[in-house]
């Protein structure tokens, strides 16, 4: 019997389609359970827990602007957010960095856990002369 390239293609499906077949050759929906659907890399989120006194928490803000040998506040989330945001900038003024935090807190209280980059994103737009081009 000879087969047209269509039934062959059908019998045969193509590399890497397989994973989804079912042992009787129809497709395999992906369920909820199935880890390998999520082809998706992890999430890389900076978990964010500045201290609450206000004063510390400026800080925090200032030394993810300023380099390692600067900072006042030496922890694995200042040096993460320096690493990723931070060295972007010259470092603020208490006073620059205190008109951040306020503006954000009234626009969006979960701001820090949820979307740390608003920080500088609104120091770049504020302060635009604070931004270092190299």
């Amino acid at each position: 019997m000879t087969m047209t390239n269509e039934q062959t293609r059908r019998q045969h499906p193509s590399p890497g389609t397989t994973r989804n077949l079912k042992p009787n050759g129809s497709v395999a929906h992906a369920s909820a359970q199935d880890p390998n659907t999520n082809a998706q890399p992890p999430d890389t989120a900076i978990l964010i827990q500045p201290p609450r006194e206000p004063a510390k928490r400026q800080e925090f803000w200032l030394d993810t602007c300023r380099g390692v040998a600067h900072m006042h506040l030496e922890c694995a989330q200042v040096q993460e957010l320096y690493r990723k945001h931070g060295c972007r900038f010259a470092a603020p003024t208490l006073e620059q960095v205190r008109g951040i935090l306020d503006a954000l807190d009234r626009a969006m209280p979960q701001w820090e856990s949820n979307h740390p980059e608003l920080f500088y994103q609104t120091l770049e737009l504020s302060f635009p002369e604070l931004v270092i081009h190299r």
